[in-house]
């Protein structure tokens, strides 16, 4: 067992100035609390965040399985927060209760409650990605893309007027670069929040950005990383015919046109400026096999630029 003073040292260690740039690396997931001003020698990780899967739950939820990732460039330890819920406004909730995840050496802090959220230590220089970490999305009808993902980063934080160190029970920080899997984490042991909670989060000297969500689930990603989907959207390039209709083809994308089989007569093969709202929808058909013999389709869905209107170059 640790002592306190063992404790208190740990997380004074940990208290230390952090930058931090966003690997996959994680503990418990918690939406945005109140992030505090930034203070100066802190500095927001890059994080990248990544959607590797979309899992089924009772509507309005959808569950986000997000490949995370973060970079401690700084010379010194932080902890890096994920929220758990893609697109939650800051909150005073609190939190309820601590599960602790292990992958190997890597513990990773899932925190339950209305301001819930996972948590890593990093250590200087370190580096992690966590695979599969599941992010809830209250998702509105009509939505196609998940909102970003609060993310924070703090020399320490207090919850429930206990440094993050003790709820860890003294582990220590990830160091060098580390590789886990959320979806096979053990859940090694839990602790309630003091007086049965909810508990209130602080953080000390740190910060929270909103972090987007790329999604390589649709063959469209690069359209879901700059926010084109479900918003007006403009598509520079050719125009092709294709089995599912009408497209124009933009930087090796194809954006295919609502309602239209095919381009008007001498439009094919142009230069073409088609203009719209942006969706996914499902225009062709999975691939089948039957009897050994395969059917050409696509997986996934394609992206459609709903109520389209076009003007030709040159005209």
């Amino acid at each position: 067992m640790l002592t306190r003073l063992a404790l208190s040292m740990l997380a004074a260690a940990l208290a230390g100035a952090c930058a931090v740039r966003t690997p996959a690396g994680r503990q418990a997931a918690s939406p945005p609390g109140p992030a505090g001003p930034a203070q100066p020698g802190i500095a927001m990780p890059e994080v990248n965040l990544t959607l590797a899967a979309r899992r089924p739950a009772r509507p309005p939820l959808v569950r986000l399985h997000v490949d995370v990732t973060a970079k401690n460039r700084s010379g010194e330890p932080c902890w890096v927060l994920v929220s758990s819920r893609a697109g939650a406004a800051a909150k005073d909730g609190g939190i309820d209760k601590l599960e602790r995840l292990s992958a190997g050496a890597t513990t990773l802090g899932r925190f339950l409650g209305p301001a819930g959220f996972y948590a890593v230590a990093l250590a200087p220089g370190a580096e992690i990605v966590i695979a599969n970490l599941e992010i809830g999305w209250w998702n509105d009808p009509g939505n196609s893309t998940p909102p970003p993902v609060e993310v924070r980063a703090a020399r320490d934080v207090s919850i429930g007027g206990l440094a993050i160190a003790t709820w860890f029970e003294g582990r220590g920080a990830v160091s060098g670069a580390v590789a886990i899997d959320a979806a096979h984490a053990r859940h090694t042991s839990s602790m309630a929040a003091p007086g049965g909670g909810p508990a209130g989060v602080e953080l000390i000297g740190g910060r929270g950005v909103p972090i987007p969500i790329l999604d390589r689930t649709h063959p469209g990603g690069r359209a879901a990383a700059r926010g084109d989907i479900d918003r007006p959207f403009t598509a520079e390039g050719t125009a092709r015919d294709a089995k599912a209709g009408a497209a124009v083809v933009s930087d090796g994308e194809p954006y295919y046109l609502e309602g239209i089989a095919s381009w008007p007569p001498g439009l094919a093969g142009r230069r073409v400026r088609v203009s719209g709202t942006l969706r996914y929808r499902k225009l062709i058909p999975d691939p089948a096999t039957s009897g050994g013999a395969h059917a050409a389709g696509a997986t996934g869905t394609q992206l459609v630029i709903e109520r389209p209107t076009w003007k030709a170059e040159g005209e």
